[in-house]
């Protein structure tokens, strides 16, 4: 799930079609060392407007919670 979100931001980047903010970060339960989940928040230039909670499970089928996932370009 975070590799298909970050690859159409990385695609973004990489093709000159927007200047990216990207920011990432784990949240752990108290006292844990594994992560529960990851933020993905990126804002670009040209719409880009992406806010993903990726839950790290071990299920394929869990989908991200996004508030937003707007990619522009």
């Amino acid at each position: 799930m975070m590799s298909g979100i970050e690859t159409k931001i990385k695609t973004e980047i990489k093709t000159g079609r927007q200047r990216v903010t990207y920011d990432t970060r784990a949240i752990y339960a108290p006292g844990s060392g594994t992560p529960l989940a990851i933020h993905l928040e990126a804002r670009g230039t040209g719409g880009m407007n992406v806010d993903c909670l990726v839950l790290n499970v071990a299920d394929e089928d869990n989908d991200p919670i996004c508030s937003s996932k707007a990619y522009g370009g």
